[in-house]
């Protein structure tokens, strides 16, 4: 996943602004009001979804407690960087970063969510370093700058039967990559 900023076009670096994830059981901002019952359980695995999607977990973090339970085995989860068809390729992509994944110190906000039926909508931010080189088009080659890069998107997360079944995560890829190429 690439990401994008208007205060990535300074050549300065600024102290690191962002906020380090707080999962829902953390608590969140006045934006978000706290989640209870059957909605709260669908929410939450919505959002560790998400962070898995847009951070990767750490391998010795189990991505999704209760995988089997949870994860439909044909869930398709989907975005700019992102296409698996499988509850097994889901959990590789939120477990481990791509080769090509060129942002580090990615730190996440989530600004909404709502729960309307079986879906769940989440609003989010994101910040990054650009601190590893990338490849464009796979013949350009695209330097690290240490940049800060930002961007924000909505993932829609369908349950049926209490298990996640499809996940999309939209986000302007292309407002990311122009804040790397600039």
């Amino acid at each position: 996943m690439v990401r994008a900023a208007s205060a990535s076009r300074s050549t300065t670096r600024a102290p690191w602004p962002c906020p380090p994830y707080s999962p829902p059981t953390a608590g969140r901002g006045p934006a978000v009001a706290p989640h209870s019952g059957p909605h709260h359980d669908l929410a939450h695995l919505a959002e560790r979804v998400l962070y898995g999607l847009l951070t990767h977990l750490p391998d010795d973090e189990d991505p999704i407690p209760s995988a089997e339970q949870a994860i439909a085995s044909d869930v398709v989860v989907w975005s700019p960087a992102v296409y698996t068809t499988s509850r097994e390729a889901a959990i590789e992509a939120l477990r481990a970063p791509g080769e090509d994944d060129a942002l580090s110190d990615v730190r996440v906000w989530i600004e909404a969510v709502d729960v309307v039926g079986t879906r769940v909508y989440i609003e989010w931010r994101l910040a990054a370093r650009f601190t590893r080189p990338c490849f464009i088009d796979d013949d350009l080659l695209v330097e690290p700058t240490g940049r800060l890069v930002e961007t924000s998107g909505v993932q829609v997360a369908t349950f049926r039967a209490g298990q996640l079944v499809r996940v999309s995560c939209y986000y302007d890829d292309l407002a990311l990559l122009e804040q790397i190429i600039t």
